[in-house]
């Protein structure tokens, strides 16, 4: 948390130069995360990710997991950027920070948030600042590495 709080301004003007057609929308999420309103943040920053996921890959980023399955180039930073991605939604000891399957859905705790319960108003308890800041770095991450991902790894 304290390396995003500490550059989230670097971090938002890297998006809008690499997306200057979503800096309206992404721009109304930053707001909303500075003045602590995360719902709205993290609705906003899961809709972008979908955005741009669509996008680069013309795929939606959270219900076609096809990355899963890639076979990757024989390079380090392909099998780096897969395993990144890998991080976020694996039940390593069912703390994933972003993603849980639909049976774990009814045991939630608010430290983690997961795009299909937010989208649909499946829960109400996802408005905090670490949740906020969950997302925007995956948002990040996205923004620095899935034209990259897109263009490197086989069979995407």
């Amino acid at each position: 948390m304290k390396y995003y709080k500490e550059n989230i301004n670097v971090l938002i003007d890297e998006i809008f130069k690499k997306y200057p057609q979503r800096k309206n929308i992404i721009y109304e999420g930053y707001q909303a995360h500075l003045n602590k309103i995360f719902y709205s943040s993290i609705i906003i920053f899961l809709t972008q990710i979908d955005g741009i996921s669509n996008e680069l890959m013309s795929k939606n980023f959270f219900q076609k997991r096809e990355w899963q399955k890639l076979n990757l180039n024989d390079d380090i930073k392909s099998k780096v950027a897969y395993f990144f991605l890998k991080s976020y939604f694996d039940d390593y000891n069912n703390e994933a920070p972003i993603k849980h399957s639909l049976g774990k859905r009814k045991n939630w705790k608010t430290s983690y948030i997961n795009r299909h319960q937010v989208l649909h108003g499946e829960i109400l308890d996802f408005n905090t600042e670490e949740n906020s800041l969950k997302v925007f770095s995956l948002l990040v991450s996205l923004a620095e590495n899935l034209e990259w991902i897109k263009n490197n790894c086989i069979d995407l």
